[in-house]
């Protein structure tokens, strides 16, 4: 069986910072495959609310924070990372992650980055997922958007096939 996380707002539950889920359509296709899911949600795992004040990623003296928009004062950057480790830890067998395009924690080079409140790209990657892709170099990350495209789909169901032990 493969174990494969999926975001929790993917999986329709209300955890988004506005209280919102973005249910995905295209996780139908983990049918096909003998798979565990393993739901998560890095802001709410660390204690954050639902909901709770947006955070983004900031670019300080080379290091990108996970701070709120409003108050940069709230720094969530270690909490993220160390959940990462944990999630690690407690998942090494992990295969792949379907996680939320654009998100500060767990989006993977979609999110935007910031350096003394402009943008200065849309490719960084969310804290958690860039310190558990660090911790699990294997790992297949996929978003909700890649699943909605048929051949970066079929390429991820095709990988999924050639991994699993069945």
């Amino acid at each position: 069986m493969l174990k494969i996380a999926v975001s929790r707002c993917l999986l329709g539950e209300a955890v988004r910072y506005d209280g919102s889920a973005k249910p995905c359509e295209q996780l139908s296709l983990l049918n096909q495959i003998d798979t565990e899911i393993v739901a998560f949600c890095p802001e709410v795992s660390i204690g954050m609310g639902v909901p709770r004040l947006p955070i983004q990623l900031d670019l300080v003296d080379g290091d990108v924070l996970a701070r709120r928009k409003e108050n940069v004062a709230y720094d969530y950057t270690k909490p993220l990372s160390e959940y990462a480790q944990t999630f690690a830890r407690q998942y090494p067998d992990l295969v792949a992650v379907i996680n939320k395009k654009s998100s500060p924690s767990c989006g993977y080079q979609t999110t935007k980055l910031y350096q003394s409140g402009e943008l200065i790209h849309q490719q960084a990657s969310g804290i958690f997922i860039e310190k558990l892709k660090q911790l699990l170099p294997g790992l297949y990350v996929i978003d909700e958007e890649m699943l909605g495209n048929s051949r970066q789909r079929e390429e991820f169901v095709t990988w999924l096939k050639q991994k699993s032990p069945t």
